[in-house]
């Protein structure tokens, strides 16, 4: 599913059927995850950020 430049504006900012815009506490919560023993087998990872819109769920 593919977004017109007019629906993605919509998405990121709270508009349209996405989520809207990702909140400081979201990504926070990754990063203490990562910093936790946790997580300490995971390396060289890239890890998105975007509600799922590069999986195209909206």
């Amino acid at each position: 599913m593919y977004l017109s430049l007019k629906d993605k504006v919509a998405v990121i900012t709270g508009g349209g059927s996405g989520i809207g815009v990702i909140q400081a506490e979201e990504v926070a919560a990754l990063a203490v995850y990562l910093a936790s023993d946790s997580a300490k087998m995971i390396t060289g990872q890239i890890f998105t950020i975007d509600g799922g819109q590069q999986a195209g769920l909206y």
